[in-house]
């Protein structure tokens, strides 16, 4: 065990939101890789939980808690201090844990936007109260987050993915944990094309998604997908945000 630290139990919310990164300088501040680009529920808590590295040798054995005296964001990074870690030393036995913090603890969200693992779980149901599935998970594209649903059809899971975005996205009811969305069930994961108004017949969101982090704040009023087919645009997708930013996806093979 590392002189200092408290052996702690993980609160029943505990969300896993970074890892420890190395020593930064010699009184003991480390670099933290938070899972979020925005790691305001990094930020909110000044107690985080630690578990050891799951990679190389772990200096320290179950739960240990960290009274965190500062984090902020520098250059391009997020450093932390706390009162436990005194030198470069003690910040480096510390390279590699995981950091959890308590959901309770989580900056209250502003209107239309939620916390990925506040959607996990939720049902999804169309205009026509057709269930379209419940939130297995989410990922991002870049430009958007995508709601992954599972549901069952021929005796089997299958999958169906809705961009979380306000165009298709009608209401979010945490409390009555359900999702209302503007979707039918024959619309493949990309949805219908706006540009041509009509179902896409291509998994387009699949090709270059990456799962999106559990604290991470999400706004469904801020982009929307362009999804288009091989015929009205052979060799790419774009995302267009409402600033009029558009970015290029990777092409088709």
């Amino acid at each position: 065990m590392i002189a200092g630290l408290e052996p702690a139990e993980l609160p029943a919310d505990a969300i896993e939101v970074a890892r420890i990164g190395e020593a930064w300088g010699v009184k003991g501040w480390f670099k933290v890789l938070p899972f979020s680009a925005q790691p305001e529920a990094l930020f909110s808590s000044k107690r985080w939980f630690l578990l050891p590295t799951e990679r190389g040798t772990p200096t320290f054995a179950g739960v240990v808690k960290l009274a965190i005296k500062e984090a902020k964001e520098h250059s391009d990074t997020v450093v932390a201090t706390a009162h436990e870690v005194l030198d470069r030393d003690a910040a480096e036995a510390l390279r590699g844990a995981r950091v959890f913090v308590p959901r309770s603890s989580f900056p209250t969200a502003e209107p239309d936007e939620y916390y990925w693992v506040d959607l996990i779980g939720l049902d999804v149901m169309n205009r026509q109260d057709e269930l379209m599935g419940c939130v297995r998970e989410l990922l991002s594209t870049g430009a958007q987050t995508v709601l992954v649903l599972e549901y069952a059809a021929e005796g089997k899971v299958q999958e169906r993915m809705i961009p979380f975005v306000a165009a298709f996205i009608d209401e979010v009811d945490l409390a009555g944990r359900r999702i209302r969305v503007d979707w039918q069930s024959d619309y493949c994961g990309a949805g219908p094309c706006v540009l041509t108004s009509s179902p896409c017949s291509l998994n387009c969101l699949s090709l270059f998604s990456v799962p999106a982090s559990p604290g991470a704040l999400l706004n469904r009023g801020k982009c929307r997908f362009v999804c288009t087919t091989p015929a009205t645009m052979p060799k790419v997708i774009t995302a267009v945000s409402m600033t009029g930013l558009s970015v290029a996806a990777p092409a088709w093979s």
